[in-house]
């Protein structure tokens, strides 16, 4: 029955948030050396202006952190030297393809809703079909090996398949249809070898599910309040859900997690 007002609470979220800085510098640090990271950003609004939030995880731990902006300044902030240690899984936005990574794998979950859609605006082609059965085809093939890596011939006749179909522009006499297609093509030629990575490296997923994930209670959040009061309050948000995530993913309570936090 302890009444508390809106200022007392924002002030221990405050404070909460404060001692947490050690622990997401190490979050940050463990991340960096990581082998296969995810990363992703959502539009959120506060106090009526657009911002993001950015997450970069893997199966062990959750960074978040929000920001005005949606380029590459807002990563050098957090991972300035970027990640050279790790394949990095994400969808296809610029920013994470001028990073200093050891590979890319872009999401095949994300592609293949861009080829449905594709499928559907330029229906006299066959080619979204086409590709769609590739990249299915490429996900069946990882799922018959899960723990190893496929035959390396098989592999190499997916990449031939790959090759023929996005080296070249789809011809059709409708020129809606014909620009659509195109410029969806030479959209993805330049980043056709970030395709099938997760094909020759078993830790690497085909899809960047995990990080939406990680994003997911955050649009809920946006849907129920509509934004953020302030940036303190999103910043405190994103600290702490990171705190809570990556407690969940090594098997502990996120309460006891944030019990342990406040007692520092």
């Amino acid at each position: 029955g302890l009444q508390m007002s809106q200022g007392t609470v924002s002030n221990i979220l405050q404070r909460m948030r404060k001692k947490a800085a050690v622990a997401m510098n190490e979050i940050r640090d463990e991340i960096g050396q990581s082998e296969v990271v995810g990363a992703d950003e959502s539009g959120v609004r506060i106090n009526g202006q657009q911002h993001w939030v950015w997450t970069f995880q893997t199966e062990a731990l959750t960074y978040m952190t929000v920001d005005k902006g949606r380029g590459k300044a807002v990563i050098d902030k957090h991972f300035p030297e970027g990640l050279p240690k790790s394949i990095l899984v994400t969808d296809r936005h610029a920013s994470y393809f001028n990073m200093d990574v050891k590979d890319h794998q872009i999401c095949l979950a994300h592609l293949l809703r861009n080829l449905i859609c594709l499928s559907q605006t330029v229906p006299d082609s066959d080619w979204p079909t086409e590709m769609m059965a590739l990249l299915r085809k490429a996900i069946h093939l990882k799922h018959m090996s899960p723990q190893d890596t496929p035959p390396d011939n098989e592999v190499e006749r997916i990449r031939e398949e790959l090759d023929e179909l996005i080296d070249y522009i789809p011809l059709i006499e409708d020129e809606e249809q014909q620009k659509t297609i195109k410029d969806f093509v030479l959209n993805l030629q330049p980043k056709k070898e970030f395709l099938l990575t997760f094909l020759t490296h078993p830790a690497v997923p085909a899809d960047n599910n995990a990080s939406e994930r990680s994003v997911r209670p955050v649009k809920t959040k946006m849907k129920v309040s509509g934004q953020f009061k302030n940036k303190d309050g999103a910043e405190s948000y994103t600290v702490l859900h990171s705190i809570m995530q990556t407690a969940r993913k090594n098997n502990r309570d996120p309460f006891a997690a944030l019990v342990d936090l406040a007692s520092k």
